[in-house]
């Protein structure tokens, strides 16, 4: 993560922080700056209102809607570099997190920005993998499309998944203890510490885009009304019609505003 973000991360998370301390921070790196206020004002982030400014943002949204924000900004900072396959990664991203906040309200869970910063995140360990070890990230790709699970396919040609690799992000990065766990264990919600049921949250709503083909991982033969941890969650047909029509569309919203 580019240090201005890690700087305003570390100010986010401290209870001593002001308003005015984060705004004099992202005011510091323009490029960040423009990505916040693009992302807090396009259609699929949801704002109640249009945004003009950082310090709008800051005063308006919260400290938690700017972490998401701020992360969201990074992310898409990384994806852009990567070409067709960033751009996969991203709306991928971006639609889990809509996806999960969506769900999150259908089960009655607190704290939803929360919950969108899980969904956000909960692939983080891929990007670094794909920036690292493309031919072989699009290797395990290929398998996955094949049928093969991604964890499966990851410890065939690595030996290590991309939720280890994001478990260690995450942890590196500053984030709570809850988005480590559901980092760690969204492919294995049951096997969550801290944050099992939001784990399931965001496990329902990944496989909802993969159902959907939005990302490069690709499983049409995915039956969502049938997911145990939609079962879990006591998540019902017409919640997850609900959201895989939700999904169906931002995904036009999120190419439209690339």
């Amino acid at each position: 993560m580019p240090h201005m973000a890690v700087q305003i991360m570390q100010k986010l998370a401290s209870p001593c922080s002001t308003p005015r301390e984060i705004h004099e921070l992202i005011i510091k790196d323009q490029g960040l700056a423009a990505r916040v206020l693009k992302v807090a004002n396009s259609p699929y982030y949801g704002a109640s209102r249009s945004v003009s400014s950082v310090k709008e943002a800051i005063f308006f949204m919260g400290f938690d809607s700017i972490r998401s924000l701020i992360t969201a900004a990074v992310l898409k900072g990384f994806f852009s570099a990567m070409s067709d396959l960033g751009r996969q990664l991203w709306e991928h991203s971006i639609c889990c997190a809509i996806a999960a906040k969506q769900i999150a309200g259908d089960v009655g869970i607190q704290g939803i920005e929360e919950v969108f910063l899980a969904g956000l995140i909960h692939d983080i360990g891929k990007l670094v993998l794909f920036l690292r070890a493309p031919d072989k990230m699009r290797e395990i790709v290929v398998l996955v499309n094949e049928g093969k699970s991604f964890v499966e396919a990851e410890q065939q040609l690595l030996g290590f998944t991309h939720a280890e690799v994001g478990e260690l992000l995450t942890n590196e990065w500053l984030f709570t203890l809850t988005i480590e766990d559901v980092v760690a264990n969204h492919h294995n919600p049951d096997c969550a510490r801290s944050a099992r049921e939001l784990s399931h949250i965001v496990f329902v709503a990944n496989s909802l885009c993969h159902k959907l083909g939005i990302g490069p991982t690709r499983r049409p033969e995915i039956d969502p009304y049938k997911l145990e941890s939609a079962k879990v969650l006591d998540l019902g047909a017409v919640a997850i019609s609900r959201t895989l029509e939700l999904l169906a569309e931002t995904i036009i919203e999120v190419k439209s505003a690339q």
